[in-house]
C-alpha cells in the first residue's frame, strides 16, 4: 500500500519462532535470488534488522525468502524512496554523513534513577540533528525481559502511539543492536515496551529536509 512511484522501501524486518538456523533475503520480485542475506538467525531467535529493498517495476512487489525451516516474519515499513521531479536546490532526502558519535548511554546519562534503565512503557525524546531524519544505531543492553523498542516521530503538541511497530527486538539478557531512521515530528521518541533495558543511541548521519538553499560544495562530498 505505497505509491506506484516508489522504487524502494525502507523497513524493519523481524523474525520470530524460527524452527532452525536460517537467513532471510529481501529483494525485488521478478529478480534472481541474490546470494546475500538481510537477517541471520538461530533457532528460536527474535531478530530484527533495517532493510532497504527494491520493488519490481511491473508489479511493485518485494520478495522475502527464508533459507531453511520455517519462521514468522514481521515487516514494518518506515519509509519509501520515490521518483520525484524537483529543482536541484531542494535536495530532498540526501544522505549527509556525520562523524559518528554516541548521542546517549543510559548507563552513564542521568535521565532515570540509578542504575538508569529505561523503564517499561517509557522512553526518551531526542531532537533531530537537522529537523527531519537522523540515521542512528540503537543498542539494547541487558534487558530484564523479552521485548522491543520503537522509534517514532514525536511532537509535544500531538499524541503519539508508539506501540504498533518495532525498531529493535531482543530477549532478556541480550546485547542487541539495529539501525533505524529516526524521523522527527520535529523530535523523535525511543520507546521501550516491556521490562527495563539500558539504551545506547549512536548517530551516523541524517537525511536532508525538504527545502534547503542552493546547491553548495557539501552536496558534492
Amino acid at each position: 500500500d505505497v505509491p506506484g512511484s516508489v522504487m524502494a522501501v525502507a523497513a524493519t524486518v523481524t523474525v520470530v519462532n524460527a524452527t532452525e538456523p536460517s537467513f532471510l533475503s529481501v529483494y525485488p520480485a521478478g529478480s534472481a535470488v541474490p546470494d546475500v542475506s538481510n537477517l541471520n538467525f538461530a533457532s528460536g531467535d527474535v531478530v530484527a534488522n533495517m532493510v532497504i529493498a527494491g520493488r519490481d517495476a511491473a508489479t511493485g512487489a518485494t520478495n522475502v525468502l527464508n533459507g531453511h525451516g520455517s519462521v514468522d516474519v514481521i515487516v514494518d515499513v518506515i519509509g519509501v524512496y520515490v521518483v520525484e521531479a524537483q529543482p536541484p536546490a531542494h535536495q530532498v532526502g540526501r544522505y549527509m554523513r556525520a562523524s559518528p558519535f554516541r548521542r546517549f548511554d543510559s548507563r552513564t546519562d542521568d535521565v532515570f534513577p540509578a542504575p538508569g534503565w529505561i523503564p517499561e512503557d517509557n522512553g526518551i525524546v531526542f531532537s533531530s540533528s537537522q529537523g527531519w531524519t537522523d540515521i542512528v544505531n540503537l543498542t539494547a543492553v541487558y534487558p530484564t525481559r523479552d521485548g522491543f523498542m520503537t522509534v517514532t516521530p514525536y511532537s509535544s503538541t500531538h499524541s503519539v502511539d508508539p506501540l504498533g511497530t518495532s525498531s529493535i527486538n531482543f530477549k532478556a539478557g541480550q546485547v542487541v543492536a539495529n539501525s533505524a531512521y529516526a524521523t522527527g515530528g520535529p523530535d523523535y521518541l525511543v520507546h521501550n515496551r516491556w521490562g527495563s533495558t539500558h539504551l545506547l543511541v549512536d548517530v551516523f548521519g541524517y537525511l536532508t529536509p525538504r527545502f534547503l538553499g542552493p546547491v553548495e560544495a557539501p552536496w558534492q562530498s
